[in-house]
């Protein structure tokens, strides 16, 4: 073949030497590592999430409470059902922090404690303790979809979001509990 159609071929081997190729490889992973010591402030934990939203989330709870006509006139007065409700999501935050699958022993207590003061009120059916709990969790996702572009990036984003889920569902599970036995639930370990 001629000369001419072998130029671009030959030349993009001639132009790249060993040194340079290193070189471009030692620049790119700098301008990567820079990059992402800029974004790591950017990513909030959830746990850090959940303390610093608490009474939003508690409120956000208790109005979408006080607005089901189901559950209006059954829950606790609002003042206890606030307390429980921050001791929940702190025992959340906690969890999510020691990176556990189980909740502390006390939340668990406060979660059966919840449910057996439910049972005691006349005409409270075990959807007042569902209903509580789904408003709960649709606070703390709204508390989550509000900061959302500040914690997108986080890399943990998806496993805490399990993890934060299963903690739900212990305290769920426990209240339950709670509510349909006529003895204490006694904590799991």
């Amino acid at each position: 073949p001629p000369r001419s159609t072998l130029f671009p071929y030959t030349t993009l081997f001639r132009s790249v030497k060993p040194v340079e190729v290193d070189s471009l490889i030692s620049t790119v992973s700098e301008r990567i590592m820079h990059r992402l010591r800029k974004l790591a402030p950017l990513a909030k934990p959830l746990a850090a999430l959940l303390k610093e939203n608490t009474d939003s989330i508690v409120d956000q709870s208790l109005n979408g409470i006080k607005a089901d006509a189901k559950l209006s006139g059954t829950a606790f007065s609002l003042a206890d059902l606030g307390s429980h409700l921050k001791l929940f999501i702190a025992a959340l935050s906690e969890q999510l922090e020691r990176d556990s699958a189980e909740l502390g022993p006390e939340a668990l207590r406060s979660a059966a404690e919840h449910g057996r003061s439910l049972r005691q009120r006349k005409g409270v059916g075990v959807s007042a303790v569902t209903g509580e709990f789904r408003y709960l969790g649709e606070a703390v996702y709204r508390a989550i979809q509000g900061k959302l572009t500040s914690m997108d990036i986080a890399p943990t984003l998806v496993s805490d979001l399990i993890q934060l889920n299963r903690g739900l569902s212990l305290l769920l599970e426990r209240s339950l509990e709670g509510f349909l036995k006529k003895t204490a639930a006694v904590p799991r370990k």
